[in-house]
């Protein structure tokens, strides 16, 4: 059962409790959270403290301040902006936690075009957190189609193709004392995380005149990706350079992927609010009776005065608009502009940003056929298992709709589905074998106009080692729990917590060398993980270790060992590759068609565990041909050894089947497909497959 509350969406799990002393801790727990309700939700946006920060700034936006020129909304011209989306992650694979995928940005862009053009239709499909029609017929009639559009760059600053989305491995950011990974980034020198200037400086932002960058980042002043400040922006372009654009939380932009519950993307319209001019509809005001001019207030005349908002359906001023983007009502009433606000934007644009507007010619692709590897997701640094799942993003950058492409994955072909042109497909696939860990990608696509982007290579390190499939569940009071795995030496593996509020689950997929290892879990107020916690150790898919939260502990180990052993190399008879309990021809013919120089450890016909099936293992099947194998043992059939099999100079002849064909010249054998194997004079065996194709060969 959940309790649902606005503006956010928190949710309390409730439990049987057992314990006197959680029941009060989590009724004051709760007492405190709905105490400082209203001061969490007035920090939604950081843009107020940029501008508190930085009073000459402010200074400069307000001489600027001036009614928006009028204009006929019905005629106006539509204004299209290229946009280039910073990823500032932490390494992750992409598709992961910070590290969000292309289709959640292509998302946030989607539903931005919906909200800034009042596509109603398309606004009514989304849900809140709690699947219910986000906004009600009253709320959608108020939209206002502000002829303002976005679309990812297609062009980047080299005139070369692109998806527009760029990804920073922001994990080694470090700035005056301060860390990225520790705590995302700072809007001002108050607050905890790398310098906002500083960060957007040294990864590079492309040219604000010609291309609008969004920046989205794991923190914003040490919030963990949770509540507090959402985003920020500086208000206009006017004299900020690489500063611009708004600065988003990764799971509050877009409507799918690593969203938070209940997130609509109108946090994401609103900072672009910021960016193309407007202040919050509460600024400046302090009360419900003066009234917003163009001096004053917010500076927009139609919106009426009123104080910060909290709630959908309880203003604080009687004619406030609680439907506003600018306001910090829940997301699932926030849904338009007013005429003024959308003047104001556009002002902006033809003024401040008319490079951007004079190059959405970067929107338009530089070709009618080009097809992409937009990216590789889900391949790990390195693997210990015979297959490895991944997907393959293919954009195509040209206009053309792409049919019949092929993607090649080490020379083999997957058919490509058709893209329509400016579109985006993933390609799943699962249970792939990792054989030497070394993966060469290739689109080919006939006619393809830009082949630069058509291949990509990806390695993985092969591990023989055993795969660790942990996961851990904190107990209801996540910020006490924290977790260690160490090795026998005393390393440590991996270390998370303490965490936000609630019960959090974590997965872990980990490569592990033969050892033992110890689980540590701690709580720091010494009552163990109540009501949730709990944990699972999986070591090569069987589970060996499994743990409810029970008692009263400030720590708590799980100790366990991996020892990892190819199965081939307890096979006691590896050459039968057929089942049938004999090794002859038959084998051979199945390891003929295994031939390869990149395959994984343990992979049965790699007798002598190079990566590879070749003549070598062919030597290693022929010398212990005849062998029988049943009921898990293994004998020489006929007790006949190879030199006796073999005789220099003597071909053995066998058929498709197997069976040996016993003839003394292949002139005397019948048209069809035969397997020869022969002994030189030097002791090597030679094997070959030979094609008879007429009667007189």
């Amino acid at each position: 059962m959940f309790s649902h509350i606005k503006p956010d969406f928190i949710y309390i799990y409730r439990h049987n409790f057992q314990y006197i002393m959680k029941i009060s801790k989590l009724f004051f727990t709760m007492l405190f959270f709905f105490s400082c309700f209203n001061l969490i939700s007035q920090e939604q946006c950081g843009t107020d403290e940029i501008l508190r920060r930085n009073p000459f700034l402010q200074q400069v936006y307000e001489e600027r301040v001036a009614c928006a020129p009028q204009i006929d909304l019905d005629t106006a011209q539509v204004l299209t902006i290229p946009v280039v989306v910073h990823v500032v992650h932490l390494g992750e694979p992409v598709g992961e936690q910070s590290n969000i995928s292309d289709e959640q940005i292509l998302s946030m862009i989607e539903n931005l075009n919906h909200r800034f053009r009042a596509d109603t239709s398309e606004l009514s499909q989304l849900v809140d957190g709690s699947g219910n029609q986000a906004y009600d017929e009253y709320e959608l009639s108020l939209a206002i189609d502000s002829k303002i559009e976005f679309c990812m760059a297609t062009r980047d600053p080299n005139n070369e193709p692109t998806n527009g989305i760029i990804r920073h491995n922001g994990s080694n950011l470090v700035y005056n004392g301060e860390s990225y990974a520790e705590d995302g980034v700072a809007i001002d020198s108050q607050s905890s995380g790398i310098s906002d200037s500083w960060m957007k400086n040294t990864l590079g932002c492309w040219d604000t005149e010609k291309y609008y960058n969004i920046w989205v980042v794991t923190e914003i002043g040490g919030n963990n990706g949770g509540g507090g400040i959402q985003g920020y922006s500086y208000i206009g372009y006017y004299g900020v350079g690489c500063l611009s654009g708004p600065v988003l939380l990764y799971n509050v932009v877009g409507t799918t992927g690593n969203i938070k519950l209940g997130n609509l993307n109108s946090t994401t319209a609103h900072e672009i609010g910021h960016s193309l001019g407007l202040y919050h509809t509460f600024w400046n005001t302090s009360n419900c009776t003066n009234e917003s001019t163009c001096t004053n207030g917010d500076y927009i005349p139609d919106t009426p005065t009123t104080t910060t908002n909290n709630f959908c359906s309880s203003p604080d001023c009687d004619d406030a608009l609680t439907q506003n983007y600018m306001d910090y009502t829940s997301q699932s009433c926030r849904v338009m502009f007013t005429q003024n606000q959308i003047e104001e934007m556009r002002d902006v644009l033809w003024s401040d940003m008319n490079g951007i507007v004079n190059y959405n010619y970067n929107c338009l692709p530089l070709s009618s056929k080009d097809l992409a590897i937009g990216g590789v997701y889900g391949l790990p640094e390195s693997w210990c298992q015979e297959n490895v799942s991944f997907n393959v993003s293919i954009n195509n950058l040209g206009v053309d709709d792409a049919i019949d492409a092929t993607l090649l994955i080490n020379g083999v072909s997957h058919d490509i589905p058709t893209i329509l042109g400016g579109g985006t497909t993933i390609m799943e696939f699962v249970d792939y074998n990792l054989g030497n860990g070394q993966f060469d990608f290739e689109i080919v696509f006939d006619g393809d106009e830009f082949l630069d982007n058509n291949t990509t290579t990806e390695n993985v390190i092969v591990e023989e080692s055993s795969l660790l499939e942990l996961s851990v569940t904190t107990g209801f009071f996540a910020s006490e729990n924290t977790y260690t795995l160490t090795d026998e030496f005393g390393n440590v593996l991996l270390s998370e917590g303490p965490f936000s509020a609630g019960i959090i689950t974590r997965y872990y997929d980990l490569c592990l060398p033969d050892g033992c290892y110890t689980l540590t879990l701690y709580d720091s107020v010494g009552d163990g993980w109540q009501f949730g916690g709990k944990f699972t150790i999986t070591v090569n898919g069987e589970v060996i270790s499994t743990y409810n939260s029970v008692g009263n502990w400030s720590e708590y180990s799980e100790d366990f060992c991996v020892d990892y052993t190819c199965e081939l190399e307890g096979d006691i008879c590896p050459w039968d590759l057929n089942d049938d309990n004999v090794v002859n021809s038959k084998d051979l013919i199945v390891l003929l068609t295994k031939v390869s120089n990149n395959v994984g450890y343990c992979t049965p016909g790699d007798f002598n565990f190079d990566g590879a099936i070749n003549q070598d293992d062919v030597n290693i099947l022929v010398e212990n041909y005849g062998m029988l194998c049943a009921e898990g043992m293994i004998q020489n059939k006929n007790v006949i050894t190879t030199d006796e099999v073999y005789t220099v100079g003597q071909p053995l002849y066998y058929d498709i089947l197997g069976k040996q064909v016993i003839v003394s010249s292949p002139a005397d054998l019948s048209p069809g497909i035969y397997i020869v194997t022969e002994k030189l004079s030097d002791g090597t065996i030679i094997t070959k497959k030979i094609y008879i194709n007429s009667w007189k060969n």
